[in-house]
């Protein structure tokens, strides 16, 4: 799982495209970039990766240097996993983020600091406050124990209560124990340092409480990464079934059950090396907005699917029948325990709209998807936009 290996190698092939920010620290680092014309036909600086480590495509993310991501292939399933754990490292980078300001805003608005900035005007702390490496890190060494004890002391109500949760595998436990910890990882320094210095205060209590609160309703909020990641690669993988069909259908023209022939090795084999000669590819693109991005579109990531000679009015009417589907009453586990076999893969996909959409309108999390074609092309595109 991604959460458990810090250092886990994606080994997918893909496009990076770089901010202004990103841009400039390669120029001065000397790094040279070439630019890329991607599949909306824009042309872009960045570099091309065969394999890459997970975390430092994350940092460069939170760093605000990342602003696309392009994979390009004629099939995806060969890929599943990696392209899922692509998806979720951008997606947690999101919610690791979200979650950093959202306890800095709790905490400068606590008593403890408004009483500080009250009686210290030349020394408020807020958000644009700035303090110096060299103190950061010769406070946080100072305190090392004492940190560690305030996480602790964070961490304990919500990790007993996934503990305790006998609705949860001892997979899940484990990595929901992980992922809480990660989130610490992004709280600014100056919140552990002053809470070192207040161990045995009474507004000591309130802020620890009030991150707990925040962390769990993070840790909640995990199960979007993974509803989202699973319906791209889900849609992702029913285009691909679809472009198979229609070039085997080119290729045998005399066999009628094309829906099973598919699943030969040989005939997929086949048809991918007819897909790979046309340079027919799909294309999805993850296009990253930080929070310094335009009004309306900060903290947003929008995924999308670009496929070709697509049946787009079916498909439209389908995922908009989706996106307002009463889910309350039955399980993602029953429903597609009650599909036909050969609809599995295409209904599994569009129905984890409906569980996208009840999860985040529960977190306040902009959610929205459609499906629309190119005028004078025969592109058709599935956009997947979450705002944070």
């Amino acid at each position: 799982m991604l959460i458990e290996e810090k250092n886990k190698i994606i080994e997918l092939p893909i496009i990076v495209i770089f901010t202004e920010a990103g841009v400039n620290w390669f120029i001065r680092n000397n790094k040279k970039l070439r630019k890329y014309r991607l599949a909306d036909n824009t042309v872009e600086y960045g570099l091309s990766l065969d394999r890459f480590e997970a975390p430092l495509i994350q940092r460069m993310i939170h760093l605000n240097y990342i602003s696309t991501i392009e994979l390009s292939r004629v099939e995806f399933t060969s890929k599943r996993n990696e392209i899922m754990d692509l998806s979720k490292l951008i997606l947690y980078d999101f919610l690791y983020k979200k979650f950093e300001m959202d306890v800095f805003k709790k905490f400068v608005s606590s008593n403890f600091i408004k009483k500080w900035n009250r009686t210290n005007p030349s020394r408020i702390i807020d958000e644009n406050s700035v303090f110096s490496r060299a103190f950061i890190s010769e406070m946080r060494e100072k305190y090392r124990k004492e940190i560690a004890e305030i996480n602790r002391d964070v961490v304990t109500p919500i990790h007993d209560k996934i503990l305790k949760n006998s609705e949860l595998s001892e997979e899940e436990k484990k990595i929901g124990v992980l992922l809480n910890k990660r989130y610490l990882e992004y709280i600014n320094s100056i919140i552990w340092i002053i809470l070192a210095q207040l161990k045995n205060v009474r507004d000591y209590r309130e802020i620890v409480d009030d991150i707990s609160k925040i962390l769990e309703e993070y840790w909640e909020k995990a199960k979007i990464a993974e509803y989202f990641s699973l319906m791209i690669i889900e849609l992702a993988t029913n285009a691909e079934n679809i472009r198979i069909k229609e070039v085997a259908r080119e290729l045998y023209p005399d066999k009628k059950n094309i829906d099973s022939l598919i699943f030969y090795k040989d005939v997929r084999e086949n048809v991918f090396r007819v897909l790979n000669r046309r340079q027919d590819y799909l294309y999805l693109v993850w296009r990253i907005s930080n929070r310094r991005a335009s009004i309306g579109v900060d903290n947003r990531l929008k995924v999308t699917l670009f496929n070709r000679e697509y049946d787009y009015a079916d498909l439209k009417k389908k995922i908009e029948n989706k996106k307002d589907l009463n889910i309350s009453e039955k399980s993602l586990f029953d429903f597609y325990q009650e599909l036909p076999e050969d609809k599995k893969s295409e209904e599994l996909g569009l129905f984890y709209l409906s569980y996208l959409n009840e999860a985040c309108e529960k977190y306040h999390i902009k959610f929205d998807s459609n499906v629309s074609d190119i005028e004078d092309s025969n592109l058709t595109l599935i956009d997947l936009m979450v705002q944070f």
